[in-house]
């Protein structure tokens, strides 16, 4: 996203005189469950989470420099879960999460960061899930096939630290995949991946341009990578 120079900005910058804030201090609670199901084929858990922070310690860019702001308050909630299963199929597994996460500023905030009022914090997802296949066969007496393919779903955030609704990154999945060769005595394998399998772009996180008005950059997320893995063991 574009912008114009903007050469009222008052100059010299003058530096902070003093860089102290308060310590932050956290409140929490958990409770959940671990379970094993279905004759130990299933291991299913999941933990439902309570936060409130005093004086949340957020480290925020103004397109000058970054600043550590102190929040008075910052409440998070949700449920986070994972399992595992063995199928009925040998040597494949399924395994896989979910995370539902509310997250939210309190209302007394820095003047110069309006947004953060009662907003979602940056880099916090609503919802974020995981799901994994892996296969593991042998072929012959000696050498067995490796498969195994990974997604990981994030909805929507806001990836900058003054909540700029320019700075949202729209939900996006990420697909992994690796498949491979090796001895059944783990000694060596051969192994072809490759990471973000479709090429996604998305943003890690974005920041003011500095001296620009209205402008923004953003740090992207890791192309589609992909290659050859070879290992071997003494």
């Amino acid at each position: 996203q574009g912008g114009a120079f903007a050469p009222t900005l008052p100059l010299p910058i003058v530096p902070q005189a003093s860089t102290r804030f308060a310590a932050e201090t956290v409140d929490t609670f958990e409770a959940g469950f671990k379970s094993t199901l279905f004759e130990r084929s299933l291991l299913l858990n999941a933990t439902a989470f309570n936060a409130k922070y005093d004086n949340f310690q957020l480290n925020a860019f103004n397109g000058i420099t970054f600043t550590v702001i102190s929040v008075p308050e910052v409440t998070s909630y949700g449920v986070d879960s994972d399992f595992l299963w063995f199928t009925p199929v040998s040597a494949l597994t399924f395994q896989g999460g979910l995370t539902w996460a509310v997250t939210q500023y309190g209302d007394d905030v820095v003047p110069a960061f309006p947004n953060l009022r009662g907003g979602r914090l940056s880099g916090a997802p609503m919802f974020s899930g995981s799901l994994a296949l892996d296969y593991q066969a042998p072929i012959g007496d000696t050498l067995k096939g490796m498969f195994n393919v990974s997604a990981k779903y994030t909805s929507s955030q806001n990836t900058g630290s003054d909540l700029d609704p320019i700075k949202v990154q729209d939900a996006f999945t990420l697909v992994n995949a690796r498949i491979g060769i090796g001895s059944q005595d783990n000694r060596w394998s051969v192994e072809a991946f490759a990471a973000n399998l479709f090429d996604k772009d998305y943003m890690q996180i974005a920041i003011s341009t500095p001296l620009q008005s209205g402008a923004n950059n953003a740090f992207l997320g890791a192309p589609r990578t992909y290659g050859v893995t070879l290992r071997a063991g003494f």
